[in-house]
């Protein structure tokens, strides 16, 4: 005769194993993510000694803000806000929403061009007007922009091809810089 408690501990072992298996592929998931991010501001180094990644800004109102990298090259200090992305992109200034279409799937995320004045404005509040500020827009996994792009959205090689010539181009930067560079590290936390 079998005991009732026997299926109860099956289905109970069953359970704990689905969720150990869950928490062990969002781990996994983690880890990825966090090595091609990685490996994004080792590529970042290479151009400019000057990186910050995972930055929390004060917004100059009495709020934060979040900066995925800040790279100060010789001639502009550059914002770059990442999106991951795969699939058609359609998105302009005055839109609100922009939509991804990926074979089957739609879906919808704000307009990152309505956020960049907060940005650029918390960071004229930590450093001033001495350094150029240039907010970027960055999209990985190889989106497409059936409609054309908007200014200040990046591809990844490309983006690099614009550092690389900017770093190249231009002089080393005043000495003034590395001072408001410093101030900007420590007004700002790590995410």
């Amino acid at each position: 005769m079998m005991s009732i408690l026997r299926p109860v501990w099956i289905g109970f072992g069953g359970g704990i194993g689905i969720v150990l298996l869950v928490w062990i592929g969002f781990k996994l998931r983690q880890a990825w993510v966090g090595y091609r991010e990685r490996g994004l501001y080792r590529a970042f180094l290479k151009l400019s000694p000057w990186v910050a990644e995972n930055r929390i800004l004060p917004d100059g109102l009495g709020g934060r803000i979040h900066a995925d990298y800040l790279i100060l090259t010789s001639s502009a200090l550059h914002w770059i806000s990442v999106f991951q992305v795969q699939g058609s992109v359609f998105g302009s200034h005055n839109m609100s929403e922009w939509t991804v279409l990926d074979s089957e799937k739609r879906w919808t995320f704000p307009n990152p061009l309505a956020t960049l004045p907060q940005k650029s404005g918390a960071l004229h509040a930590l450093i001033g007007d001495a350094i150029p500020v240039v907010m970027d827009l960055l999209f990985l996994g190889d989106p497409v922009f059936p409609k054309g792009r908007v200014d200040g959205i990046w591809l990844l090689d490309e983006y690099f091809e614009h550092l690389k010539s900017e770093v190249s181009s231009a002089q080393t930067h005043p000495e003034a810089w590395q001072n408001l560079w410093g101030n900007l590290l420590t007004a700002s936390t790590e995410a």
